[in-house]
């Protein structure tokens, strides 16, 4: 597992909420599929940088 602040969590959980709802609500697919590629870049630096720290 990894070990993750709150304050990661969460917007990491924001932003996935809000690309889906975006999504769903008003984008076309293009659109969300380039906005959806860049959060799944950013959680997982988020995580590489995360699994750095604890090796």
């Amino acid at each position: 597992m990894y070990n993750i602040t709150t304050e990661e969590a969460s917007a990491l959980s924001y932003m996935l909420g809000n690309g889906i709802c975006s999504a769903i609500l008003y984008q076309t697919k293009e659109e969300f599929s380039s906005q959806y590629n860049t959060y799944i870049k950013y959680m997982t630096g988020i995580l590489e940088n995360i699994k750095k720290d604890h090796q």
